[in-house]
């Protein structure tokens, strides 16, 4: 299998690296790596890196990472010693063009990865991502991943940036690793081409960073929340201050904001101050009514026809999005695809309930067409649980675009919810009423106070949910400069169905690589 993890898209040229190594200095320092009884060597970033992982036969032995302007891009340098070490250095050399151009100052960060024990499982996931904190201890025997984590700001000169990684160890030793960060001529928008909607739990954030509810300690940590799911291309479900709030037009009119929730009120008289300020503010594009839950019984159907009644009688354009996932438990247990015409106009079915026809009917009578995954379902669908499969949390948004979904939404990114999980950091089995063996179901994020950080750590699961959201941008521009119908073609090489997609992350490397490629080549 081809590992590599970018294929340089310039005319060959030898790779002179400023103030590092040549590769020859490369090959002699993992040579005093391995003498020194230390394996490592470069994966992929949706590759979910184990403790008895072992290098494969063609293990790259630098670090390639291609990206377009404005993108996020990340790889994972590995580390596997067969005696007890300690890293004690770990410094990047700011990648470096030919004519002395650097990339942006804090454009290259380090990140250690950690591990979750699924007891269910019986073995340790590699999950939440800290920055990396010197010294750390190495075990013998053990696999032990850097996540090297690159940012390409929008206005990042294109071509081959040259820089490394120098490693320490308390045993004398070092390691000098190449690294190379190409800029693609192209550039993502800023502004997100995918519509999305993810829970922060504001509760769980003040009982795990130990500050007190509503207090500025605790609105400060939601809004470092709220930022970091920004950074990630997802927009939360509310602001963290109310929308009627002066300070709401920081967050509402920011264009990385795709959606957010207005506020409901069976008061009539306050409903119409909402609805008239978010008009005012020319917000009503991206607000959302989001009363009534996975409908199923009949009182919740009958609430939520109340309801739509009611915001409809104010402006019938204004979105409601019920999300659902089954079919009605009264009367003639019709489905919400019948139920729900004329009432919402945001459809938003779980994956595992997804049926393209319907939808594609009331799009093209205007509607929205969202969907959502959340404790449910499981394997073989796509999901962002744990114990699945990087590439299980990347393809779902390679399937948004083969179903032509404009909307993706998620329950929970900081549910950790006592009452299943008194420790994510040990316990991430987060809905253990619904079902023990499933982890991280709504918790995308660890909280940093275990850990010295005072606001969110990122996980492996966010990262490369944020990698799909890139591939759904570079979907998208294919399908603006080459129509539906090649990207449909480009798509169906790693999608077949919701069951059916590519779990080998070098394929899916390959073809992002090709689709660059192509967008460059006009």
């Amino acid at each position: 299998m081809n590992r590599t993890l970018c294929c340089a898209v310039w005319l060959a040229a030898v790779l002179a690296f400023i103030g590092l190594a040549t590769s020859a200095d490369a090959e002699i320092a993992s040579q005093r790596s391995q003498a020194a009884g230390l394996q490592s060597w470069a994966e992929l970033s949706t590759c979910k890196i184990f403790r008895d992982h072992l290098p494969p036969a063609d293990a790259p032995r630098e670090l390639r990472i291609c990206a377009a302007r404005n993108e996020w891009e990340s790889a994972q340098w590995v580390l596997r010693p067969d005696r007890p070490v300690t890293l004690v250095s770990a410094d990047v050399t700011v990648p470096t063009r030919s004519d002395g151009r650097r990339l942006a100052p804090g454009s290259v960060g380090l990140l250690e990865v950690r591990y979750v024990h699924l007891p269910n499982y019986k073995k340790d996931y590699p999950d939440p991502l800290p920055p990396l904190k010197l010294p750390l201890s190495l075990a013998a025997g053990q696999t032990q991943p850097i996540w090297i984590r690159v940012r390409i700001a929008a206005d990042t000169e294109p071509g081959d940036y040259h820089g490394g990684l120098q490693l320490r160890f308390d045993d004398g030793s070092a390691e000098a690793v190449p690294l190379t960060v190409t800029v693609w001529p192209l550039t993502l928008p800023a502004k997100p081409s995918m519509r999305t909607a993810f829970g922060i739990w504001d509760k769980w954030i003040a009982v795990h960073h130990e500050v007190s509810p509503g207090s500025a300690e605790h609105r400060r940590l939601v809004v470092a929340y709220y930022e970091e799911l920004l950074e990630h291309r997802i927009s939360a479900y509310s602001p963290p201050v109310s929308v009627l709030d002066p300070a709401a037009g920081r967050y509402l009119s920011d264009e990385r904001v795709t959606s957010f929730t207005v506020p409901y009120s069976d008061d009539e008289a306050k409903l119409r101050r909402t609805i008239e300020h978010i008009r005012q503010n020319g917000w009503q594009d991206k607000g959302y009514f989001y009363v009534v839950d996975e409908p199923k019984d009949e009182e919740q159907y009958r609430r939520l026809t109340e309801v739509c009644r009611k915001i409809h009688a104010i402006d019938p354009s204004l979105k409601i999005v019920a999300p659902f996932y089954c079919d009605s438990e009264f009367g003639e247990k019709k489905t919400p695809y019948e139920l729900l015409r004329g009432l919402i106009n945001i459809w938003c079915p779980n994956t595992g309930y997804f049926k393209p026809e319907p939808l594609i009917e009331r799009q093209q009578a205007g509607d929205e067409a969202w969907w959502y995954v959340c404790c449910g379902p499981g394997e073989p669908h796509a999901n962002f649980f744990i114990e699945m499969a990087g590439m299980s949390h990347r393809m779902l948004m390679w399937q948004q675009k083969k179903y032509g979904v404009e909307g993706l939404l998620y329950w929970g990114t900081t549910a950790w919810n006592t009452s299943s999980t008194t420790d994510p950091w040990e316990d991430m089995a987060t809905v253990k009423d619904i079902n023990p063996y499933i982890h991280g179901d709504g918790a995308l994020f660890y909280p940093g106070k275990k850990v010295g950080v005072d606001g969110p750590v990122t996980s492996v699961r966010l990262e490369i949910i944020r990698d799909g959201l890139e591939d759904y941008e570079y979907l998208t521009l294919y399908e603006k400069q080459f129509g539906p119908a090649r990207t449909q073609e480009l798509i169906s090489r790693v999608v077949k169905s919701l069951t059916e997609f590519e779990r080998d992350p070098a394929v899916l490397d390959r073809l992002r690589q090709e689709m660059a490629r192509m967008l460059m080549s006009k």
